[in-house]
C-alpha cells in the first residue's frame, strides 16, 4: 500500500473510531443541558446520531482498505475531557437539578421563577446520571474487550 492510501487509511480510522463516537457523546451531554434549561434539544439528538452513523459508515468503508493501529495525544484528551464531564460535572448538575426540582416543587422558587416546572429538573437529573452511567458502563466494556490495555 502507498503511503497516500495508508494516510487515508489512518485518517479514516480515527475519525471513524475516535472522534466520531467521543463527539456524540459530548452532543449528548450539551442535549441533557440543554434540555433542563428549556432550550430545544432535538437537534442534539440528531447531531449525536449523525456522528454515530458517519461513524458506522467509516468503519464500514475502512473494511476495504487495511488500517493500522495507534493512538494520539488529541484522541486521550477528548477522551479525557468526555470522562471528565460524563463521571464529574453530569453527577454534579444532577445533584443540582434534583435540589431545583425539590425546590420547586415544595413552592421555594415560586417568587423568581414563576411557571417553571419541577418535573423537569428531576427529568434532567436524572437523565445526566443515566448518560454518566452509559458512559461508564461503555468504559468498563471496552476496558475488558481490550485486556484490560487502555
Amino acid at each position: 500500500m502507498d503511503s497516500f492510501s495508508f494516510g487515508l487509511a489512518s485518517m479514516s480510522s480515527y475519525i471513524g473510531n475516535v472522534l466520531l463516537p467521543i463527539v456524540a457523546g459530548l452532543i449528548i451531554c450539551m442535549g441533557v443541558f440543554a434540555y433542563s434549561k428549556r432550550m430545544n434539544g432535538e437537534r442534539y439528538i440528531y447531531a449525536a446520531l449523525a456522528c454515530l452513523l458517519v461513524s458506522g459508515f467509516i468503519r464500514a468503508a475502512e473494511q476495504f482498505v487495511g488500517s493500522p493501529d495507534g493512538s494520539g495525544s488529541y484522541e486521550q484528551g477528548l477522551l479525557n475531557l468526555t470522562n471528565w464531564l460524563s463521571n464529574v460535572i453530569m453527577p454534579f448538575y444532577a445533584v443540582f437539578c434534583f435540589a431545583r426540582g425539590v425546590l420547586s416543587y415544595s413552592g421555594v422558587l415560586d417568587r423568581t421563577t414563576v411557571g417553571e416546572g419541577w418535573l423537569r429538573y428531576v427529568i434532567s437529573g436524572f437523565a445526566c446520571l443515566t448518560v454518566s452511567g452509559i458512559l461508564r458502563l461503555l468504559e468498563n466494556l471496552v476496558a475488558s474487550g481490550a485486556g484490560g490495555i487502555h
